[in-house]
């Protein structure tokens, strides 16, 4: 639960429920935002180590089962080499622009 009384899924929903944000990063991938984009990348992979830490913690404490714990964690190991992924091409491509 978080402070609103509302859980941090809540919150995950308004987040990406309405695709504001995934348009927001789409939009911000010119070059002149290409290092908020990357900073928001860092952010969003910071995040998700969040995400791992807590469901380890639930698993632990009996919360969850251990079959949807695995599955989340998979499904966050597979976001996380996305973002990865991302941030290094984004990351290239800059080096291989030059400057005008």
């Amino acid at each position: 639960m978080n402070r609103r009384g509302g859980s941090s899924m809540d919150s995950v929903t308004s987040l990406f429920g309405d695709g504001r944000w995934i348009s927001w990063l789409r939009h911000t991938d010119g070059r002149d935002h290409l290092g908020d984009y990357l900073r928001h990348l860092s952010i969003a992979n910071g995040s998700l180590m969040e995400l791992e830490t807590q469901v380890l913690i639930a698993g632990r404490r009996g919360y969850v089962k251990k079959e949807e714990e695995e599955r989340i964690l998979t499904e966050a190991s597979e976001i996380g080499k996305m973002l990865s992924g991302l941030t290094r091409a984004l990351k290239k491509r800059t080096l291989r622009r030059p400057d005008t």
